[in-house]
């Protein structure tokens, strides 16, 4: 991210929560180092569209300032642009290219945030003279949009040939599942010299995920799911990660 007047990006690890993008310099860090208000958006455009690179720098138009985001992943660019301009405009736009399990995700968020504004607008109409010009961060609960650096919007095949390809990238990726609404993990384990690749699927539900196993394991988040098989394999197994593509990191110019 780089404000107005800046020179340089700064690296984060972003996460929506209502119509707030909260920015963590270190994911496991309960507090966050700065935030941006998306309520009063006035655009979101691309910064050099017709350039092109791995990344993209996105222009956020606010009332009073204007502010940089760079995105080192098309995929994940695209995808923020969908939850940005729906939270602030309450629609979906209708030009996003998204697989059908990101559109469902954005579907969800536009839903629960259209309910959190109502709920907060039936509560103040009791008092029409305290009518709130902003909803509180605090009146929404967490919607995470972040990723782990190892997931990717491939297919079971597709990941197949990376991880076969590529094998001093990583031997673990996470990727949505054939019906576009859960998630997979396809990894890559050697034995006796031998690659193999292994599938496992990973149900959303309510707000966790179920690795399913024949002893099913409940997690509360995506990361958790890759620790898990890190965990398991005594991280033998790695995060599949090819050079500047970090799915939820905001980074850095070169």
């Amino acid at each position: 991210m780089k404000r107005e007047g800046e020179q340089d990006f700064k690296n984060f690890f972003a996460e929506l929560r209502g119509c707030t993008i909260f920015l963590y310099a270190d994911p496991k860090h309960d507090s966050y180092s700065e935030k941006v208000h998306l309520q009063n958006l006035k655009a979101i455009t691309l910064d050099k569209p017709g350039m092109r690179s791995s990344s993209l720098v996105y222009i956020l138009s606010l009332q009073n300032e204007e502010i940089h985001l760079k995105i080192d992943s098309q995929e994940a660019g695209e995808e923020w642009r969908g939850f940005i301009t729906t939270v602030a405009y309450l629609e979906i736009p209708q030009d996003l290219q998204l697989l059908p399990g990101q559109m469902v995700r954005i579907q969800d968020v536009l839903e629960q945030e259209i309910q959190r504004i109502n709920a907060s607008h039936a509560s103040e109409y009791r008092d029409p003279l305290s009518f709130p010009q902003t909803i509180p961060d605090e009146a929404y609960e967490d919607v995470v949009i972040q990723m782990p650096p190892c997931f990717s919007t491939v297919s079971r095949e597709e990941a197949e040939m990376m991880l076969e390809d590529h094998p001093e990238y990583g031997s673990i990726i996470l990727r949505p599942a054939t019906d576009g609404i859960n998630y997979a993990v396809t990894i890559r384990q050697l034995f006796d010299r031998n690659s193999v690749i292994k599938h496992y699927r990973v149900r959303s539900q309510d707000r966790s995920f179920v690795i399913e196993l024949n002893s099913p394991v409940t997690v509360s988040n995506l990361y958790d799911v890759v620790q898990y098989f890190l965990t398991e394999t005594s991280h033998r197994l790695k995060p599949f990660v090819q050079p500047q593509n970090y799915d939820s990191l905001i980074g850095r110019t070169a």
